[in-house]
């Protein structure tokens, strides 16, 4: 059977960004299709921003400790449009880098989500591409639990956070992970009352208790507030400020707040890809796969 292509790529973060231009290397035809943007959530809203606002903050907090080296300064410095600038350096390495590297392989890309009509062949706006292997490398999104209230207000996730325009007098964030821990040092330290709440004892679960030990100190001395084995009751807007939110809490517990992050785990990227018409096998947690990655379809 004929295909339009030998390799088609669905999602280009890194995994897929990897797939796709291997494969034009190695002579294959390639068709790479991504829905939003060209480098996935690492590169637009993940690690490369988010380590830019962690150094800034590591920066603006070495002035606290300028006096253990007998030094001073005159105050700390003022906290100047982050996000604009960190959005720039993302268009810079997007369009300088990354489709640079794009535009020296043989590859056709395709911008728009991506639905399986078979098994070989996919629809994207409207027209059908089909090819002889197709790569799932869809990644994941944030996964916002159903507290109550949380639709009423205005609250950011991993997603939308970079797009602030500022850094926020004060910020809830709800989950104890790794995007949890690193936005709640990175705003504390440009100037945010920052307030954890997590459901179990400790932040970071998965890890070592002497690591997270030593995380737990690390924030805590930046000046978070961690409210363990506790979880939101009801989140609503703020009748005495216009755009800030109250969370209430299971303890009884009730902190006004200018911004809520929710970082409270990760959920797979593929309820609109139509797989049943493709025959890959899934489940509400994922993809099935075996230890080599593969789906149920061999293609």
């Amino acid at each position: 059977m004929k295909y339009d292509y030998d390799i088609l790529v669905i999602g280009l973060g890194p995994a897929g960004m990897a797939v796709s231009i291997m494969g034009s290397e190695m002579g294959l035809s390639v068709c790479a299709v991504e829905k939003h943007k060209i480098g996935g959530e690492c590169m637009n809203v993940g690690c490369i921003p988010s380590k830019s606002l962690l150094r800034m903050a590591k920066a603006r907090s070495l002035y606290d400790k300028l006096g253990r080296l007998g030094l001073s300064a005159a105050e700390k410095p003022a906290v100047v449009d982050p996000f604009p600038r960190i959005d720039g350096h993302l268009e810079y390495i997007r369009e300088k880098k990354t489709m640079t590297t794009f535009h020296k392989v043989n590859l056709v890309y395709q911008q728009g989500p991506a639905s399986f009509v078979d098994g070989h062949g996919v629809e994207v706006a409207g027209k059908r591409y089909s090819a002889r292997r197709i790569y799932i490398c869809t990644g994941t999104s944030p996964a916002v639990p159903e507290f109550p209230g949380i639709g009423d207000i205005d609250y950011l996730t991993n997603e939308t956070m970079f797009a602030l325009e500022s850094v926020p007098e004060s910020m809830i964030i709800t989950g104890g992970g790794a995007i949890a821990c690193e936005m709640a040092q990175a705003f504390a330290r440009l100037g945010s009352e920052v307030t954890m709440i997590i459901r179990g004892p400790r932040l970071m679960w998965r890890q070592s208790s002497d690591a997270t030990d030593i995380v737990e100190k690390s924030l805590e001395a930046d000046g978070v507030r961690i409210l363990r084995e506790q979880k939101p009751t009801r989140f609503s807007p703020s009748a005495d400020k216009p755009g800030y939110s109250v969370m209430e809490t299971d303890d009884s517990e009730r902190i006004e707040s200018e911004k809520v992050l929710v970082a409270a785990g990760r959920k797979m990227m593929f309820e609109s890809m139509n797989l049943d018409a493709a025959g890959v096998k899934h489940d509400s947690k994922g993809i099935k796969v075996n230890r080599f990655l593969q789906t149920s379809r061999r293609n």
